[in-house]
């Protein structure tokens, strides 16, 4: 018996061995090897037990690279086969949420020509998304997703200018998360740059290409450039069942080059912050869901990733050094959720209820940066809205003018968008976020006429930098219009809101309620 179960375990270690492989190999563009992997592993267990869950996340994979290598019919037949097995594998407790099972379908539904159904299917995921949220569309893994297949569905239609708007708020979403040069970009760039050269804007098309290589080169190295060619169309399993969204392919390739950097390089502390944030922006998904056992896994990758990056820097850059500030800035913004997991005791908070910790590592990263780099330096006003953001909603303090109380993260937030407007100039994008952050302290306090001029002042900015289509001028324009209409001022309100419902007709083919 016991020889038996040692035969079963390596070939269960061979199996999972010959998977990874074909992952690792798709993950970085060879396709044939990956294809020949995977169609291995799927003729050694034909005969025995071609429906266990470890066989139909190969076959799956196999039909993701089939896909990618445009061999359409056979991948199509091959999610035919596996579609009425999805809802069985979301099941597992090591497979995925529902709603990644509910994008595979829409995909599948998407290439048969179902276009509508599909539509359905993501127009549901996009409604849930946008009733637990403030703002529409929010910033979350689901519904960054669900724009990247409603792309595709009108791809397929043939509406390349629908196409073209939705892959921009996708990449605009994007880029409100990771920030303008991380790895998790690149498909969407490729994707918009596709679209333009379609709707013949070459100039723009070009544009996009050589930021997305320029993003390449730094994550990859020079010589990579052009390797990653986009998202595939579907995401794939590794052999320990954790899924790979198609928007993080990047990210698990920046993952497997950091093995092989020298553990001195400053170049890897920056590759694991960026792998980091990946997996901060796909654990939240998993907060309304029951397996928050994986939103578990995937915090504690983002802590030891950050921990990793910040000693890297510590000893190699010295502990005054501004990347430092960088990663003291990172650990405070996990360090609640870390804590919560390790403990069952809640950390030491201050006197209005915020966790100590993160507050004394921004003031850290705040000393640091004002020290090396001087209090005008734009990382400073990150600091500055790093540290208002753990301000109670009763901290208050004595107001510069008018001997009245405001809000604590008031001088906080004017220091910030001072130093900003010095640094990069009355019209960056940079300073519409700082404007857009004191904006809401003055609606939260009740100053809407101060709110109304500063939001209006964001809103130029963002049409004049970003597009008058961008999601961020879309999401200005909510912010907008319920201010109107809050002052008494409907007939301007009911003129915004009409020019936020073009925009989203223009996505998605309907209008989604309003707050």
């Amino acid at each position: 018996m016991g020889k038996f179960l040692r035969g079963v375990r390596r070939w269960v270690g061979g199996w999972s061995a010959g998977h990874d492989q074909g992952v690792e190999a798709y993950i970085h563009g060879r396709l044939d090897e990956a294809e020949r992997r995977f169609s291995s592993l799927v003729r050694q267990a034909a005969s025995s037990w071609p429906m266990a869950p470890r066989v139909v996340i190969v076959r799956n994979n196999l039909a993701a690279t089939w896909e990618a290598q445009g061999r359409s019919g056979d991948a199509e037949r091959m999610y035919q086969d596996l579609v009425e097995l999805w809802p069985r594998l979301a099941l597992l407790a090591d497979q995925p949420e529902p709603v990644v099972v509910e994008f595979a379908a829409a995909r599948l539904l998407a290439a048969r020509g179902a276009h509508d159904p599909a539509e359905a299917i993501v127009r549901r995921v996009l409604q849930e998304a946008s009733d637990a949220s403030r703002f529409f569309p929010p910033a979350t893994a689901d519904v960054v997703e669900a724009l990247d297949v409603l792309a595709d569905i009108h791809v397929g239609r043939g509406e390349a200018e629908r196409a073209c708007l939705t892959a921009r708020w996708a990449l605009g979403l994007r880029e409100t998360v990771f920030g303008p040069d991380h790895p998790a970009l690149l498909g969407a760039l490729r994707r918009v740059a596709h679209l333009l050269g379609v709707l013949g804007e070459s100039a723009a098309g070009d544009c996009h290409e050589a930021r997305a290589r320029r993003i390449e080169g730094a994550a990859l190295g020079e010589g990579a450039a052009g390797t990653v060619t986009g998202a595939p169309p579907a995401g794939i399993w590794d052999s320990r069942g954790r899924w790979i969204p198609a928007g993080a392919v990047c990210e698990r390739a920046v993952a497997m080059r950091t093995r092989r950097l020298r553990r001195s390089s400053g170049d890897l502390a920056e590759r694991l912050d960026q792998l980091a944030a990946s997996h901060q922006f796909y654990a939240d998904r998993w907060l309304n869901v029951s397996k928050d056992w994986r939103r578990r896994e995937h915090e504690h990758e983002v802590q030891r990733l950050y921990e990793r990056a910040f000693r890297i820097r510590r000893i190699h850059l010295g502990p005054r050094h501004p990347d430092v500030g960088t990663s003291l800035d990172h650990r405070a913004a996990v360090e609640p959720r870390t804590y919560a997991i390790r403990f069952t005791v809640p950390p030491v908070s201050d006197a209005s209820g915020i966790s100590a910790m993160p507050r004394r590592l921004y003031q850290q990263a705040l000393a640091i940066r004002e020290a090396a780099l001087g209090p005008e330096d734009p990382a400073v006003a990150v600091s500055l809205h790093n540290l208002a953001s753990l301000c109670g909603d009763d901290e208050r303090v004595a107001a510069a003018e008018g001997g009245r109380s405001e809000p604590a993260r008031c001088p906080l937030y004017r220091r910030a968008l001072a130093i900003r407007e010095a640094a990069l100039g009355p019209d960056h994008p940079a300073v519409a976020e700082a404007l857009l952050c004191l904006a809401r302290e003055y609606i939260a306090d009740g100053g809407k006429a101060e709110a109304d001029a500063l939001v209006r002042r964001a809103l130029s900015i963002q049409e004049a930098a970003l597009g008058i289509d961008d999601v961020r001028v879309a999401r200005t324009l909510h912010t907008l219009a319920q201010l109107a209409h809050d002052r008494g001022r409907f007939a301007e309100g009911e003129e915004l809101r009409g020019r936020l419902r073009s925009l989203q007709q223009q996505v998605f083919g309907e209008v989604f309620p309003l707050a």
